[in-house]
């Protein structure tokens, strides 16, 4: 049960209890009149026509009183005085009943239903005379005695101010109201009485009942005490929702938000931020040990990474009393670690003892795990401008600078990444002014069946572009990536190849000709893209099997649903789809079925290590081979540089051949030569190409 349920209940019964023992009486305070601590003192009073005695007993007063003669008023007083100082009484008006408990016996017992007035006579300086004993207010009423009832309650908002007072003192409207702030005394009369004879008036209970609280004021209280806990409960679950949403839910630490919040609330100038730093780690390979393992395990290992990471940060630091640090995950399988008031020394300490720590073995769920870590290391005090931002940005930097350095290492921000990171952005900017000025061109590099016959031809992306003059597609591909340009310049080779082939389709539907269009791995989650590829080829009627695209193995670590979705998209418009570079990407071969691929390039790597000699190493490539004739896949062998390789190829029945020893990327002119004049050719003749 949450915290709200478990309120709501509790002021639920709160409520319902406080006001259930409100009125049960549970809540009423009592004022005992006739409590000798309370009492001044009693007296009797008439006017000559009776006699009149008292008697006091320890819980009851009684009067009796003989009427003589009925000449005169003909009435019988009892005076209850509450203080010796006539112009300081009691304070009464909280009080909200009087409980009064009188025996009445007349000489006739017809009249025993004769009725009884009770006086609060108040004090107040303005109307009131110490020398007129009738100038202090009657605040009256009057009732009738029952003899079956112990007591009567006598509700004091039915006194009534007497109106023979009002005239006979001319009081105002104001001063007329019934006042019980300043009571000296309590009267007791009788009517004016009919017959001669003992009148007898017993006392046993005299009472003032109020109430500690009013059933109004407690409803009020509760409807406060209801707002001030709504206003509690609203407050404690933004603050929950605020901390769930600054934390990662797999590992508790930070999230991306919840350490930009962090930061943004801790440093607040530049001095500050010169004494932070940013330790930005990534788990090498992760998701090797996800397809290898599960992603329960690999959950897991985030999890242990997160505790191993911050316990070694922790007994580092444990002999120093002033340390601040929080750990964040950023994402999958990137944190996060910011360290304050650190020296060099201690930065460079902390990276090798993480290090370390990371390559032993962790045991998850009877699984030994071995990982290693790429870190890279931002310092506040070396960045012009200090943001949690730029501060991440350079740590980012630094991480890739590790990673694409061998991994398993950190490094520091210095100005080599910073002159990469110029060069980077200077290099987008030529790429936005080349596809804005349409400085492109396409090149073909020729595909070669095991006859040696062109089957296919990859098209390739050169800039003309000045400004990006002696800077390659591998330099320039990656970038286009990282700020955003690629689906622009994707979009342009496809379109440029389809008008190449709209303008020459007798050449391309004579030779069965195929084009292979390198794709980049953002496509695979652009949804928007299947539909365009459909488009130009309505646009362009063009064949879809004479398309074909190529996405690199590496694309693939990532995917999930989405990404096989839009691959089936496009195999459903009749593309055929490659996976370039294969067994770089350390793709199990049992996912190849999940892939809707119809042909496999092996990398070159692999074919660069069939040679003559005895260190020659073709073993991966006839796993490949072998494999894909299982999964009845086209395997194209890139990278083929020599006559020996070229050979032992064909032998093994290789379906593609690509590389410089059979021919060098061309201009399309030179395609349409090649394939007016291509032969047969042996494995002789394959020296010449």
């Amino acid at each position: 049960m949450d915290l709200n349920t478990r309120v709501v209940i509790l002021l639920t019964l709160i409520s319902f209890s406080l006001v259930g023992l409100h009125r049960t009486g549970v809540m009423n305070t009592y004022f005992n009149v006739l409590d000798t601590k309370h009492l001044h003192s009693y007296r009797t009073s008439d006017d000559g026509s009776s006699n009149s005695k008292l008697s006091l007993h320890q819980n009851f007063v009684e009067m009796e009183c003989y009427i003589e003669n009925l000449n005169y008023h003909r009435f019988c007083e009892l005076d209850i005085m509450l203080t010796n100082n006539k112009t300081r009484g009691l304070n009464l008006s909280e009080y909200k009943n009087l409980i009064v408990g009188v025996e009445y016996i007349t000489p006739d017992t017809s009249d025993n239903d004769l009725p009884i007035r009770i006086y609060f006579r108040n004090y107040n300086a303005q109307y009131s005379n110490l020398s007129d004993v009738t100038s202090s207010k009657y605040n009256s009423v009057q009732f009738e005695p029952n003899k079956q009832i112990e007591s009567s309650k006598i509700p004091l908002s039915a006194l009534q101010v007497s109106t023979w007072w009002i005239e006979q003192h001319k009081i105002d409207f104001n001063n007329a109201q019934v006042d019980l702030s300043n009571v000296t005394s309590v009267e007791f009369s009788t009517a004016y009485l009919s017959d001669v004879g003992t009148y007898k008036i017993r006392l046993n209970q005299f009472q003032l009942q109020g109430e500690l609280i009013s059933e109004a004021n407690l409803l009020r209280a509760l409807l406060i005490l209801w707002l001030l806990s709504t206003i509690y409960l609203i407050n404690h679950q933004r603050r929950i929702l605020q901390k769930i949403s600054n934390i990662d839910p797999l590992t508790q630490a930070l999230n991306r938000r919840g350490l930009n919040a962090w930061m943004q609330k801790y440093f607040t100038d530049k001095a500050s931020y010169s004494k932070v730093c940013m330790l930005y780690i990534d788990i090498d390979d992760f998701k090797t040990i996800n397809d290898t393992y599960g992603h329960l395990i690999g959950d897991k290992l985030l999890q242990k990474f997160c505790q191993i990471t911050q316990e070694e940060v922790n007994l580092y630091f444990e002999k120093y009393k002033k340390n601040t640090n929080v750990l964040a995950r950023l994402s999958g399988d990137e944190f996060a670690l910011v360290l304050v008031n650190v020296s060099d020394n201690q930065i460079i300490d902390i990276a090798e003892c993480l290090l370390t720590r990371f390559t032993k073995e962790i045991f998850i769920d009877d699984i030994f795990l071995k990982i290693n870590a790429s870190i890279g290391i931002a310092k506040g005090e070396d960045i012009h401008t200090a943001t949690p931002i730029n501060l991440m940005e350079h740590a980012d930097a630094a991480m890739y600078h590790s990673k694409n350095n061998g991994k398993n290492q950190f490094k520091i921000y210095g100005q080599d990444i910073e002159n990469t990171i110029v060069l980077r952005k200077k290099i987008s900017n030529a790429l936005t002014h080349a596809i804005n000025h349409n400085e492109f061109s396409l090149v073909f590099m020729p595909i070669y069946l095991n006859n040696l016959e062109i089957s296919s031809v990859e098209v390739l992306l050169r800039s003309t572009s000045s400004k990006l003059k002696n800077i390659g597609p591998d330099q320039f591909i990656p970038i286009a990536e990282e700020y955003g340009l690629i689906k622009t310049i994707d979009l342009w080779v496809l379109e440029e190849t389809f008008k190449l082939i709209a303008q020459h389709t007798e050449l391309v539907n004579k030779h069965d000709l195929q084009f292979c269009i390198n794709i980049s791995s953002v496509e695979l989650t652009n949804s928007a893209f299947p539909s365009q590829v459909e488009k130009l080829l309505a646009r362009y009627q063009i064949l879809a099997n004479q398309i074909e695209l190529e996405v690199t193995e590496t694309s693939l670590i990532n995917i999930d649903e989405n990404c096989i979705d839009i691959l089936n998209q496009l195999k459903t418009l009749g593309v055929n789809l490659s996976l370039d570079d294969f067994g770089t990407g350390y793709t199990a071969f049992n996912q190849l079925v999940s892939y809707p691929i119809d042909t496999i390039k092996i990398d070159r790597t692999f074919v660069g290590k069939i040679n003559n000699t005895t260190e020659s190493d073709s073993t991966m490539v006839d796993i490949i081979l072998g494999i894909a004739q299982s999964y009845q896949l086209k395997v194209i062998a890139e990278g083929v540089e020599t006559q020996y390789q070229c050979d032992y190829l064909r032998k093994k029945n290789c379906d593609g051949l690509q590389g410089y020893h059979l021919s060098k990327p061309i201009e399309w002119c030179d395609v349409i030569k090649l394939l007016n004049h291509q032969k047969h050719l042996d494995s002789v003749a394959c020296s010449t190409l």
